[in-house]
């Protein structure tokens, strides 16, 4: 096919560029892109690795190459440095680095060479990151760090950058690991959810929301209860944050899968029951003031809640919910368009 003919030509013409932009990207990374103002200079590096490696034919070598790499600054990063200008640049380096396993996944995921063993690699890759993610330290929060390596602003794109990376590649973590996690694990990665919630912003949280997604059924099983109603809170009002923001919607739609999650919605807890309902009214109010809210709400509840809900006991569950929607929207009568 003509789709087919173009992969061919794409493969071959910048599959094999594909090492050498790896090398030329560490050295760009580990000897000029040191400042929280390159960020942008950074992303674009990664961007271009995303797209060779996706027509890379043997993609794999380099890709443990850049795992490789990861590791060798994460472990330098946490061991620190002894001037307040090296630690800033160890900071930036540790964020470029970790924005690289986030895109050595994306190449995973979605790589048609690695189609039939995605899985192996993955899992892989996940025992080749020698150092948790959890134990990362956030750029420019140690004592010490210079003050000097960007604008605030700057620095904050850094550090929501960081936290953006490190819950990506989180997500495939936790979907390697789910089936092992017990309860201290699941309320551990929702305590540094929520940390990284306070601290990050606009597009980290989306991908906080993904991740914690991934472990839904874990979080509703072992999470403390009173533990659930805090994090749709907090969701909530970073959700607001964005409200006159063009990333409210993206926010939503990541927000809406997890916080009506079938396992939330079926969960006996009373301290989670008035959580969700709560949470569930907030979305309706808001649905009432914006065009599209109930509609997001609504389509994932019925596509996905409660067409596989034989026994209905969740519909019985949430009828006073089901019967406001029925009647949501404008009343029209007769002689009335």
């Amino acid at each position: 096919s003509g789709d087919g003919e173009v992969d061919k030509m794409l493969s071959k013409s910048l599959g094999s560029c594909f090492t050498d932009t790896v090398h030329y990207t560490q050295y760009r990374l580990q000897t000029h892109l040191t400042q929280a103002g390159d960020l942008d200079e950074i992303k674009f590096y990664t961007d271009v690795l995303l797209s060779l490696g996706l027509h890379c034919r043997d993609v794999l070598p380099s890709l443990r190459e850049l795992v490789t790499f990861v590791n060798n600054v994460l472990h330098s990063a946490a061991s620190g440095a002894d001037s307040p200008q090296d630690l800033a640049k160890l900071d930036v380096l540790s964020c470029s680095a970790v924005r690289l396993l986030s895109t050595v996944f994306k190449i995973i995921s979605r790589s048609k060479v690695l189609q039939s063993e995605r899985s192996a690699v993955i899992s892989e890759i996940v025992a080749q990151v020698s150092m948790p993610l959890s134990d990362l330290p956030l750029p420019f929060s140690r004592k010490g760090v210079s003050n000097d390596s960007g604008s605030r602003a700057q620095v904050g794109r850094v550090i929501s950058r960081f936290i953006s990376s490190k819950w990506q590649c989180q997500g495939h973590v936790l979907q390697h690991n789910k089936s092992g996690l017990d309860g201290d694990s699941v309320s551990s990665v929702l305590e540094q959810a929520m940390e990284d919630m306070t601290i990050g912003s606009g597009s980290s949280d989306i991908a906080i929301f993904q991740a914690l997604l991934v472990i839904a059924p874990q979080i509703a099983q072992h999470a403390p209860p009173a533990k659930i109603p805090q994090f749709l809170d907090l969701a909530w009002q970073k959700l607001m944050e964005e409200k006159k923001n063009i990333l409210f919607w993206k926010k939503l739609e990541s927000l809406i899968p997890l916080g009506l999650h079938k396992s939330l919605m079926q969960h006996e807890d009373p301290e989670v029951e008035e959580g969700m309902k709560e949470f569930m009214q907030k979305l309706w109010t808001l649905g009432s003031e914006k065009t599209g809210i109930t509609f997001l709400m609504f389509d994932h509840i019925c596509g996905h809640i409660l067409k596989d809900d034989p026994d209905r006991r969740l519909a019985t569950k949430w009828t006073s919910l089901l019967l406001d929607a029925c009647a949501f929207g404008n009343v029209h009568k007769k002689g009335e368009r």
